[in-house]
């Protein structure tokens, strides 16, 4: 039964992630989902998620994440999360940690395109030419279709970097 309601919480959650202003609501149903869900990672990987989006508390959505993959190791989502955390303000994760866990999100969805994306930016940021190149093509070899705006992004990304690596 607690399963019920917590998919119950999870769904006015959802649901007030369109409509609340400043997201208290939305987080305050997850948590209530939590409370009876405690070891659901999906549920805290969504919270680290509004958490970021929606309040822009950094710091407890890196915290939120952290849980996410201490309940499930291999939570890409969670994954992604910490890794799109790099480069706001406040500085919660290093460029390397982002690169970390893009890298081990890759491995565990290597059908996803977007991870490739994101991947190879950080490698550019890095100073990493070559690498980034790289995943870009992966990107476009994976069988996930991309939307051809992305395509050319990625094309316009490849083609400003030359073999020496300098853009």
């Amino acid at each position: 039964m607690d399963s019920v309601i917590a998919a119950c919480y999870y769904a006015m959650a959802m649901s007030e992630h369109g409509t609340s202003q400043d997201g208290d609501e939305a987080i305050m149903w997850l948590k209530k989902a939590l409370a009876l869900s405690p070891d659901d990672a999906s549920l805290y990987a969504r919270l680290g998620e509004y958490y970021w989006l929606i309040t822009y508390d950094y710091k407890q959505a890196l915290q939120s994440y952290y849980r996410a993959l201490e309940l499930d190791p291999c939570n890409a989502k969670a994954m992604l999360g910490i890794a799109a955390l790099y480069g706001i303000p406040e500085q919660v994760v290093t460029l390397e940690e982002a690169i970390r866990w893009m890298e081990r999100a890759v491995q565990l969805s290597p059908d996803d395109p977007n991870l490739y994306i994101r991947l190879g930016n950080l490698y550019l940021e890095a100073g990493q030419q070559s690498r980034a190149r790289e995943m870009w093509l992966r990107a476009l070899s994976c069988p996930k279709t991309l939307a051809p705006d992305m395509i050319r992004a990625i094309l316009e990304h490849y083609h400003s970097t030359d073999e020496s690596g300098l853009t």
